[in-house]
């Protein structure tokens, strides 16, 4: 009877469970990013049959897929014809997942198949790193916006001392395109904290019909999450949807052009505060590197006094009066004056 309820139990979780072909992409990936994929034809067409009429979704991981692997999910479509046994595919990375259970490919080409879990940050008041940082539960909604603010500020202050330093010689220019930087740098703006809501729901002027790498985003989670809106996948896949402030996060961690080790730690944690606590600290330090570059010194974060306030010097205090002694005053000192 007990083994006959544990299979039930474990029918309905796989009926519940997200089931997604997974493909190895050694390159990081975060929500937000758009990508191209070489996949195997064959790996294509099973995508296409495992979506069953709806979107097309693919898992990509940074390593061979296995039970615990994390990765992102994305909505895809194929981009031109296929060549030879090779099709290229546009995928759109909408959130992140985690592998629970992992069905071999068990044909050459085909891809692995995996039953897949919603990955998405812990609210403020969970946060392991406003925990850990001893603050009480009802301030930890307010650090963790004052966190996005400061990571948003030295991110502006970074865009500002590059166009006075002249320079593109930074970590990030030198890994990321032209146009990668600027997709990014728009990914910042459109979902920062003071971003109207009006802007972040704008429909770029283009088609959303799968020819424009730069539309596929209107139809990502990105969106839904910046109006407050459902995904546009349906409830089905809505426990995937990251929020407006942890999307802000990643592409903030994006401007940084991390290397994989550090990707791939930012992807796994649930803490926007702890992404967000990064990019600041990382941003602050090209900060400064690029404050010296453009001449103001190290010491350009420090107040100076400002020369035109009113300095004449503040009349000086009267001195204070002097009581004269009264005639009890005067027994005692004299009356201490005998012991000594």
């Amino acid at each position: 009877m007990a083994l006959f309820s544990v299979s039930i139990a474990l029918l309905l979780w796989h009926l519940d469970a997200l089931t997604i072909p997974l493909f190895e992409y050694r390159s990081s990936v975060f929500p937000l990013d758009v990508v191209v994929v070489e996949c195997p034809r064959v790996g294509w067409h099973q995508i296409a049959l495992e979506s069953a009429g709806g979107p097309r979704l693919l898992g990509l991981v940074d390593a061979a897929p296995a039970p615990g692997a994390r990765g992102v999910l994305c909505e895809c479509h194929a981009r031109g014809r296929a060549t030879g046994d090779v099709q290229r595919i546009v995928a759109v990375a909408v959130g992140r997942f985690l592998v629970e259970a992992l069905r071999p490919a068990g044909h050459p080409g085909r891809l692995a198949v995996g039953d897949v879990g919603a990955v998405v940050d812990a609210a403020p008041e969970d946060d392991e790193v406003l925990r850990e940082a001893g603050h009480d539960l009802l301030a930890r909604r307010g650090v963790a916006a004052a966190d996005e603010l400061k990571a948003h500020l030295a991110y502006e202050t970074v865009a500002t001392l590059e166009g006075w330093a002249g320079s593109t010689a930074t970590a990030q220019a030198a890994v990321l395109s032209a146009a990668a930087r600027r997709a990014t740098a728009e990914a910042v703006r459109r979902f920062a904290p003071a971003a109207r809501v009006e802007d972040a729901c704008a429909v770029d002027a283009c088609a959303a019909d799968g020819d424009s790498e730069a539309c596929v985003l209107e139809r990502a989670y990105a969106r839904a999450a910046a109006c407050g809106e459902d995904g546009p996948f349906g409830d089905d896949l809505a426990e995937f949807a990251p929020t407006r402030r942890e999307l802000s996060s990643f592409a903030l961690c994006r401007a940084l052009a991390p290397d994989p080790e550090a990707a791939r730690r930012l992807l796994a944690t649930r803490s926007t505060s702890a992404r967000l606590r990064h990019a600041d600290a990382r941003l602050s330090a090209t900060a400064d590197w690029l404050a010296r570059r453009a001449g103001l010194g190290d010491a350009w974060r420090v107040p100076r006094p400002d020369p035109l306030a009113d300095t004449a010097p503040a009349a000086a205090a009267p001195p204070p009066r002097r009581r004269r002694a009264g005639p009890f005053r005067r027994l005692a000192d004299a009356a201490r004056t005998r012991r000594r």
